[in-house]
């Protein structure tokens, strides 16, 4: 019937121009394919994910065969058109490549279906013209219509929609519904126009740190208060999307991975077959989409299943390239761009990447039978949205933009705010004051002799030994001097931690030296997930634990059928307890638990120049429960029952 126009996009939804350029076109191009195979139409348009837009897409966009694409007014506004100017479409251009760009409007946006259709009719009834030349482009989420909260009551059993379409019916007389091929095809461009890097408004203001969020939600309050917002609002930018990678380390991550994994498939794609190489790039094709990358309204990077789901497509592909170019090495290198070198170790079981300047952190760690990382974890921070749960009241139940809505899914959530001072991972070490609770090391105000997981430590040496792969670090300052060896066996599926902490003052050092052990919820979802210490039974992960006297734990996934094992040199005191983060869906306010944090910690009294020194290993296996609970009892018969 010629109602409907079919766009193209990238197919596992990325944000185009963080992504390689190759796989820009590679992801246009398998959803042109898709659609042309499966409804015999080859679409010349195509959706941006998130309308994040950069000024050298185009290239990129002409190559894939796409035409046009649709993006909101705010982008031409921060061009400086007018929103009188923006009833039409505009060409823009990068290095000659040329594409149509279409302005969807704000106002359309925000009236369907949030106001009453009528509304929608007197708008569209002021863009009007004896020509009928003015075009009136609205293009949004589905999700609003009967996704978001009280949006099914307010379309469906309320008839928002049915009544919209039917005001629609009503003035087709002077109404003509049109597609965007159409429209292209029979209206002239409005012009040549060049469009600075943006996104939806929305999102510019959540790419802001946390802090700036305040003064950006201050600064718009003031401009409406004085009655200039709407008057001045191009000139209200907010962030750039981009520092999602900056605002939050555990995105860089998965980011820095993903642009290493598309590197390596390029430049191995000779050695590789073409069905591993299709296979290869599927897996990172599916670790682009966009959802675990940024964070505002929506769960995003604080969902470990999105989240995990992206990393897991990407140790996949990291697998894939591994055994089928049979290579173990270990390289330095800058893997995050944050200025620090990282090394990473990968063998034929696993990838690990340590950070020396986080302390010798192992903040990924992949285990390639389950296909996870099991560092895949994300830390506490403030958020800009934060002070909207100790301020919220008013009555949610009525539909209104998911921007609006200040929502809780339990009370009591404003009590789990607390702020980590530093990254997660593997062996982050601590030397405490005393010995503190495991409720004053979950709120983080458990006092600290030495700030080790904020210190950089020195890289001693990188070896290659017969066992596995080596790196020797050091820390010192006036005190103390710390020594720590890292092996990781030549499969890369278990690593042994060495410490030797020497007390350089002549007076005695006391306290609690611990090194802390991140688990993700991904790999060991709370429910199908368990502990194993000393004699008891499973052990809630989402529950604090405080025991004594151990010489190793377990940790299980029944869901995914594999585990943990954790040995010691010396007997030590484990404190556990769950990570919760409080974020933002579309239901609200949640709580999240992000994994388990476990702390196996000794007592220090040393005198003027004695040592301690301590063994940990972290050995990875796949198998049942009783099967690796079995080979814990032959290593530690004391432990479990």
């Amino acid at each position: 019937r010629g109602q409907v126009e079919l766009l193209t996009g990238g197919f596992y939804e990325p944000i185009l121009p963080i992504i390689p350029d190759c796989d820009k076109v590679g992801q246009i191009r398998r959803q042109t394919e898709f659609v042309t195979r499966e409804f015999g139409v080859v679409p010349t348009g195509m959706w941006l994910a998130e309308r994040v837009w950069e000024p050298q897409l185009p290239h990129s966009l002409r190559e894939a065969g796409v035409e046009y694409t649709i993006l909101d007014d705010i982008h031409f506004r921060f061009a400086g058109l007018d929103e009188a100017e923006l009833n039409g479409y505009y060409l823009t251009e990068d290095i000659g490549e040329k594409i149509a760009l279409f302005p969807i409007a704000r106002k359309l946006r925000y009236t369907i279906p949030f106001a009453d259709p009528e509304e929608t009719v007197e708008y569209l009834r002021s863009l009007a013209s004896d020509s009928g030349a003015n075009l009136a482009i609205y293009a949004d989420d589905g999700e609003k219509f009967g996704v978001w909260p009280e949006t099914y009551k307010h379309c469906y059993e309320d008839k928002w929609l049915e009544r919209f379409f039917a005001a629609i019916e009503r003035n087709l007389d002077w109404i003509e519904m049109t597609t965007f091929g159409e429209a292209l095809a029979l209206t002239p461009p409005k012009g040549l126009v060049y469009l600075p890097t943006a996104s939806y408004s929305e999102m510019n203001e959540w790419a802001l740190p946390a802090r700036a969020i305040a003064d950006y939600d201050r600064f718009v309050h003031d401009l409406k208060n004085a009655e200039l917002y709407d008057d001045n609002v191009a000139f209200v930018k907010g962030g750039f999307w981009r520092n999602f990678l900056s605002k939050y380390p555990e995105t860089n991550l998965l980011h820095k991975k993903m642009i290493s994994l598309s590197r390596r498939l390029q430049e191995n794609r000779d050695r590789l077959s073409e069905d591993t190489t299709a296979q290869i790039e599927t897996h990172i094709y599916a670790g682009q989409c966009n959802c675990p990358y940024w964070h505002g309204v929506f769960g995003g990077l604080y969902l470990p299943h999105l989240r995990g789901a992206v990393m897991q497509e990407l140790v996949a592909a990291e697998k894939l390239l591994q055994r089928a170019l049979d290579s173990s090495d270990s390289t330095l290198t800058d893997l995050d761009c944050d200025g620090h070198d990282e090394v990473i170790i990968s063998g034929n079981s696993g990838v690990a990447v340590l950070a020396p300047g986080r302390g010798g952190a192992i903040i990924e760690f992949d285990y390639f039978d389950a296909t996870k990382n099991i560092v895949d974890i994300v830390g506490r921070r403030r958020e800009g949205y934060h002070h909207k749960l100790l301020e919220r009241d008013g009555d949610p139940g009525t539909a209104k933009s998911i921007h609006d809505m200040v929502r809780v899914k339990e009370e009591g959530l404003e009590k789990l705010l607390a702020e980590d001072s530093y990254g997660r991972g593997l062996f982050i070490d601590h030397f405490w004051a005393g010995n503190p609770s495991v409720e004053q090391i979950q709120q983080n105000v458990a006092a600290e002799l030495f700030q080790l997981p904020l210190e950089g430590y020195q890289i001693e040496s990188l070896d290659q030994l017969a066992e596995g792969t080596r790196l020797m670090l050091s820390w010192q300052n006036e005190a103390v001097s710390l020594s720590k060896s890292i092996t990781l066996n030549n499969s890369v599926s278990a690593v042994t931690v060495e410490y030797l902490l020497s007390n350089q003052k002549e007076d005695d050092l006391t306290g609690v030296f611990a090194t802390e052990l991140g688990f993700g919820s991904f790999p060991f979802p709370s429910g199908v997930s368990s502990l194993f210490a000393a004699a008891r039974s499973r052990l809630n992960l989402e529950e604090p634990h405080a025991l004594s006297k151990l010489s190793g734990f377990m940790l299980h996934s029944r869901l995914y059928n594999f585990g943990l094992v954790v040995s010691t040199s010396a007997p030590f005191e484990l404190k556990s307890y769950p990570l919760h983060t409080v974020s933002l869906s579309e239901g609200g306010f949640e709580k999240v638990f992000q994994g388990i944090i476990l702390n196996p910690g000794w007592q220090v009294v040393l005198a003027g120049g004695e040592s301690l020194r301590v063994t940990l290993t972290l050995e990875l296996a796949g198998g049942n429960e009783e099967d690796l609970l079995q080979r814990f009892r032959e290593y530690h018969s004391q432990v479990v029952s």
